[in-house]
């Protein structure tokens, strides 16, 4: 039976009343390969894919790698340097004085007729004018006096450039160009206004364009009614025209039962039956008539 009590591993540890049995050396032996296959992993020496023990990289060796390197990094042999680096040791650590020791040879200042680092001081004595354009950073920009060479500027957000903008595309070829007065905006392109200057229309234009075409449009309307209105006077005038007048029968009347003019009617005499002058007797009136879509119609009733 296996033990109560168990190792940091989980090996059995019995007590003299525990009895063992053959499975629990079997689980031990098992316990214990596992651990030995696992620590053997990392005492092999080590590689550049395979973990393992590792050596500390010696002064000495350092000391004639980093003469050889420098040599190789002096004379700009690159493809010496990438064999250079392949050969390196993959169980050997770096410590940091042997960095301190590469970097020694590397890093250190530049003479007259030796590979190394140079500053601006230097440069300035070197060549007192030096084209340092490839070193100006890209936010800071750079334009030279004369005001012909200029570098656009940018701080990842804002761009500040020359206010001519000349384009062209992946062959080289002229596109056209895009700039700005200060008021307006124009572009131009080779196959439009013979290629000059074409001003672009904003928002403020569309609301001038917009509130000038509803006035058109306003008075149009107005024009249009007025129009239509004078089209059905003088349709009204044409189909109503009066062709011709005339006086049609007529009648007689007491002139004392009508003394007054009579619709429709126009006097055309009085006639005094007893020839007393003071005494009209009678009224004698004829219609008028208008002759007006083909018929004849009473004054009256036209």
């Amino acid at each position: 039976m296996p033990a109560q009590k168990k190792t940091r591993l989980g090996l059995n540890q019995w007590i003299g009343s525990e009895y063992p049995k053959r499975i629990d050396f079997v689980e031990d032996n098992k316990i214990i390969d596992d651990e030995l296959i696992k620590r053997v992993k990392y005492t092999d020496v080590a590689t550049e894919t395979k973990e393992g023990i590792a050596r500390i990289h010696s002064l000495d060796t350092v000391e004639n790698q980093s003469n050889e390197l420098q040599n190789m990094v002096a004379k700009n042999l690159q493809s010496q340097i990438s064999d250079f680096i392949k050969t390196l040791n993959n169980d050997e650590i770096l410590t940091a004085k042997s960095l301190v020791k590469y970097l020694s040879k590397l890093l250190k200042p530049a003479t007259e007729n030796t590979f190394g680092l140079i500053d601006y001081q230097t440069i300035k004595q070197v060549s007192p004018k030096p084209d340092l354009t490839p070193y100006v950073p890209f936010s800071k920009g750079y334009r030279v006096k004369d005001n012909t060479t200029e570098f656009v500027r940018s701080n990842g957000v804002d761009l500040w450039s020359a206010r001519h903008h000349y384009m062209f595309d992946e062959a080289g070829n002229y596109m056209g160009a895009y700039h700005l007065n200060g008021g307006r905006a124009y572009y131009k392109v080779p196959n439009r206004n013979g290629g000059n200057w074409c001003e672009i229309m904003d928002n403020h234009d569309m609301v001038v364009r917009d509130n000038r075409m509803n006035s058109m449009d306003a008075d149009r309307s107005n024009l249009w009614g007025r129009a239509n209105n004078a089209w059905d006077k003088a349709n009204d005038a044409q189909v109503n025209r009066i062709y011709d007048i005339r006086l049609a029968g007529y009648i007689t009347l007491p002139f004392k039962q009508i003394p007054t003019e009579r619709n429709g009617y126009v006097v055309t005499g009085i006639w005094n039956d007893d020839n007393d002058i003071d005494d009209r007797d009678f009224i004698q009136m004829r219609i008028l008539q208008f002759h007006r879509n083909g018929q004849w119609l009473n004054a009256y009733f036209a």
